[in-house]
Formats: structure tokens, sequence, C-alpha cells
């Protein structure tokens, strides 16, 4: 005899301080609600109050058919230790599991951190990178121990050591500064350092204060977040670099655990655990290789502050002249460093930061190519369609309809 459903399985997704992507990871349980559903489904957003409003459980029986929760707090599990509708948990810290036992019997999902930290390591070893760092999360977080544990042992296999911000404590009786402290660290680092942040948010954070401080990003410091949260990678001076993680998956099978919790199936496995994607490569890795020794990294500061003010103002109308100009030495010296160091002149430099800007407007705006010339420092925009047919072999028009189509698909 068929089974049938009485009614619309009514589920809340509480996701607390979840550093993750909320957005993909509601996409994914709403991909398995359209499969195998339907679910009403509730988003309870940040704070025990919320979480409270699903208590007493009495009252709400009859109405919520079960809860997906990420919880990082001590409150939070207390207030799941008496809840009487199945429960699957989004990332738990094992250290609440271990605490409180009645988490125990709840079904989880979480990612693969050691994955994530070895991707790291392969991604920054692969550029031939010789000196590595890694700054954990600002408040205390298992995985981002566990990140750069699989990262510091991927880097120290190569018998290379990674240095480890530690965050300063007030201990001694006076404040410290979290940015000046930050700063000193990251002044203090062999250059060029391949620096690998906890998340995109410490990622962030770190290009800010190296812009304050004078630290120029890549060519002195590589920084990868993680998270890939594309607003603030993208955002982001220079654009961050970021491990994509499969946040959809980490959604769906969570919502499977809980439908199988739900129809009293028994469960394939308790546990289950989400992968990362990859790394999504942005300007912030985006480090020269030296001419002569093939090895990431420049030797010469007036080269580095001059890529620096191009790529700064890649939308202007800049000359030879004025980068010269701006890093305070000779335009003849200048040249001789850059074909030393990099293997192709400032000219060259300043017409590749350019196209760059210029394929970023075509794929990405609808500004009529006359008016893509005009911001790109070409006042004959024949002349750029020229330039731009020679170097790509199409037309920009060709370009735009190329990678439009391409960023519609995903």
């Amino acid at each position: 005899m068929a089974k049938y459903r009485n009614k619309i399985q009514n589920i809340v997704f509480y996701h607390g301080n979840h550093t993750g992507s909320i957005r993909e990871i509601l996409q994914g349980i709403q991909r398995y609600a359209k499969l195998y559903g339907p679910w009403g489904l509730q988003v309870l957003s940040g704070g025990v109050r919320e979480l409270q409003t699903l208590f007493p459980v009495k009252r709400n029986k009859n109405t919520i058919s079960g809860l997906l929760a990420c919880i990082t707090e001590e409150k939070e599990a207390k207030l799941l230790t008496g809840i009487r509708i199945p429960v699957v948990l989004l990332d738990p810290p094992p250290k609440l599991r271990t605490q409180y036992e009645t988490l125990l019997k709840f079904p989880f999902v979480t990612q693969n951190n050691v994955q994530i930290g070895e991707l790291a390591a392969d991604y920054f070893l692969e550029k031939k990178m010789s000196d590595f760092a890694f700054v954990p999360s600002t408040f205390d977080s298992y995985w981002s121990e566990e990140r750069f544990q699989a990262f510091s042992r991927r880097i120290c296999k190569k018998g290379l050591t990674v240095h480890l911000y530690s965050v300063p404590s007030s201990g001694n009786g006076f404040f410290v500064s979290p940015t000046r402290h930050l700063t000193h660290w990251l002044q203090k680092l062999p250059k060029p350092v391949a620096l690998f942040a906890a998340t995109d948010r410490v990622g962030q954070e770190i290009l800010t204060v190296c812009q304050s401080a004078g630290l120029a990003i890549p060519y002195e410091i590589a920084v990868l977040g993680v998270g890939n949260d594309e607003i603030l990678c993208e955002s982001s001076f220079p654009t961050l670099s970021s491990i994509a993680v499969h946040w959809q998956r980490c959604g769906f099978i969570a919502a499977e655990m809980l439908d199988q919790l739900m129809n009293q199936t028994p469960l394939k496995q308790d546990m289950d655990i989400y992968p990362a994607i990859g790394v999504v490569s942005r300007s912030s890795t985006d480090l020269p290789v030296h001419s002569a020794t093939r090895l990431p990294g420049l030797r010469n500061d007036f080269v580095i502050r001059a890529l620096e003010f191009i790529r700064i103002n890649s939308g202007f109308s800049i000359r030879v002249v004025d980068v010269a100009r701006q890093t305070g030495v000779s335009r003849q010296w200048l040249e001789r460093q850059f074909k030393k160091e990099l293997g192709h002149s400032i000219l060259d430099e300043i017409r590749k930061n350019r196209m760059e800007r210029i394929c970023f407007l075509l794929s990405e705006t609808t500004l009529p190519i006359n008016e893509i010339a005009v911001i790109s420092g070409y006042e004959n925009a024949n002349h750029l369609r020229l330039l731009f047919k020679e170097k790509f072999k199409m037309t920009m028009t060709e370009y735009r309809n190329k990678f439009s189509a391409i960023s519609e698909q995903h």
C-alpha cells in the first residue's frame, strides 16, 4: 500500500552565529525540499531569544516538524537538551557536544577543515612560495585550529615552517591595540609571504591593515581566505582569493538527515562531512614571478611601489613618466629595474592592467564600448578595438557576448 503525506512538514532553520554562507546553505535545504518535500521553512537568525520561541516544546509539537540548527554557544546547547522534535546540527563545536551529552544523540554535518587546510598549503606550494603564515579567527573556534593544523602539517612535510599569529592578550594590565599588534606582526614577516587567513572576514581585515601600513598585496603578502563570500571577496581591494566551501551540500545533506528522522527511517549515518570545492584565485594571490629566478616575489621596493600605483590607477590615463614621478626615481632607471624583475616594460604593465579592467567592464556591465574606451584612458575607441582584437583574437562585442553568457549560466 502506498505511503502518503498527511501534511506539509514545517521546518525551522536556526543559524545563530554560523560563519558560513547562510544563503547557500538555505539553497541546499530548499533544493532538497523541492525534490522530496514540499516543506514549509521558517528561518531564525542569531540569538538565543530567537531560539527560545520554539519553547516550550509542548506548545509547538504539532506545528514544528523538525529543526536544523547551527549552534555555537552554551545557552543554545542548553535549550536543545529539552527539545522533543527531530533535530540535525550543522557544524556543532565538538566541545559543546562533549559537554552536553544530550547533543550526542543528534546527527550532524560538519565541514572538512583538514581538506581546507591542505588545499591552502598545496595552492601556495604550487606557486613555489617558501615563507608561510596563518592568522586564526579572532574568537575561539575548533575549525580555525583544524585548518591551521592541516595547513601546517602539509607545509612542514616540505621542511618549511608556518608563522602563527597570536591574538594579543591584556593580561599584563595594559591595553594592546589588536590592529597595531597585527600590523607589527605583518611587518616583521619575511617577504614575500603566503598568508592563509581562517576566514574571508579575517582575510579582508588583513588587506585593510596592510593598506594602512603600506604593505603591498600580493607583492609582499599574498592573502588567501576561506568561504568565497563573493560580495566580500570582490569588494575588497585587491580582490580576495578564497577557498570555496560546498555550503549547498551542507544544507542538502542536513535536510536529508532531518527528513529521515521525521519519517522514522533509519539513518544511513549519523555524521556526514561536506567538502571544499577548490581555490578561487583573485588579485590578492596573483604574485608576479621574478624574470631571472623564476620564483614568486620581487626584490626591488621601487618596482613594487610602481606596480601598486599602476594597479590603483588602472582606470586613469597614466603614463610611464607618471609612474616614475610617483616612485621618486628616474624613468630610465625604473625601466631597467622593471625589465630585470618582471621581464617586461612599465608600459606593458600599464596596458595589462588597463586590459584587465576593460575585460571586467565588458563582462560585468552594459556600458557602451565607446564609454568603456573613454573611462579606460583611450581617446579613440577604434584604436582600442584594434588593440583588443589583436590581443584576444575576438572583437570587444564577441568577448562581451561570450563571457556574459558564461556568467548567466553560473
